[in-house]
């Protein structure tokens, strides 16, 4: 858990640099935006919405004070941070923000005593919990106020056609399976897998999984003898 004004950064804190790195300007609250697109239509009173189920990254800026370093502590500060991960903040220490990319500027505080570093971090639109994993059992609650895309993993045997339903999602597999498949519902990572890790998308039907805010009913067909999921719970 980081300490005041430390920032946890792929499982290492800003505090244990060798030179002292604070957070001088924390990053505000923010909230991801539906990738809807808004049409303004003559016959229409206000503006014609096309929903669309994809939410916009977020910008977070920090700013950190370096005192008493030189310009290749700089390049330590970035070197630790990296482009990509995740990160934790000290006033809200369980939860993760994962960035696809950090942008930094520094200025000098004089000659001698430092320098003030700023990092934007592009982040998924989420604001996560850590992932944790859990056997699935008739049904899973969403306490957040976010979809969930987990990863489930389901074994069994059945030589027919078999099924898992979560919520209104149905995921059928008309062949039936072989002891263990693998759902990534992950957007952009979204695969099925074998038990040899083989991509079998061609033989599976319906939606990846899509965990909706409040209680979803778990509903498996012939043949699957149990479920582990794991767990990703974000807010918006």
């Amino acid at each position: 858990m980081p300490e005041y004004n430390e920032l946890i950064v792929n499982g290492r804190s800003t505090g244990d640099l060798p030179f002292f790195c604070g957070v001088e300007e924390n990053s505000a609250p923010t909230r991801a935006e539906k990738k809807n697109k808004y049409h303004d239509l003559d016959m229409v009173n206000s503006v014609a919405v096309q929903t669309i189920e994809a939410w916009s990254s977020v910008s977070k800026t920090y700013q950190f004070y370096i005192h008493d370093a030189t310009k290749a502590d700089v390049r330590k500060l970035k070197a630790f941070i990296g482009y990509s991960g995740w990160f934790t903040p000290f006033d809200d220490p369980e939860i993760r923000y994962v960035f696809v990319n950090a942008v930094f500027s520094s200025e000098p505080l004089d000659e001698f005593n430092g320098y003030t570093v700023t990092v934007t971090f592009t982040c998924e639109p989420f604001e996560y919990e850590a992932e944790k994993v859990s056997t699935l059992g008739s049904s899973i609650t969403n306490h957040t106020t976010a979809p969930m895309y987990p990863k489930v993993v389901i074994t069994g045997n059945v030589a027919t056609s078999t099924f898992l339903q979560i919520g209104s999602q149905r995921m059928t597999f008309p062949s039936g399976m072989d002891t263990k498949v693998t759902i990534e519902c992950k957007h952009g990572l979204q695969n099925v897998f074998d038990k040899s890790g083989n991509a079998i998308n061609s033989k599976v039907r319906g939606p990846f999984f899509e965990i909706e805010p409040g209680t979803n009913v778990v509903t498996k067909g012939t043949g699957i003898t149990s479920i582990q999921i794991t767990e990703r719970w974000g807010w918006l």
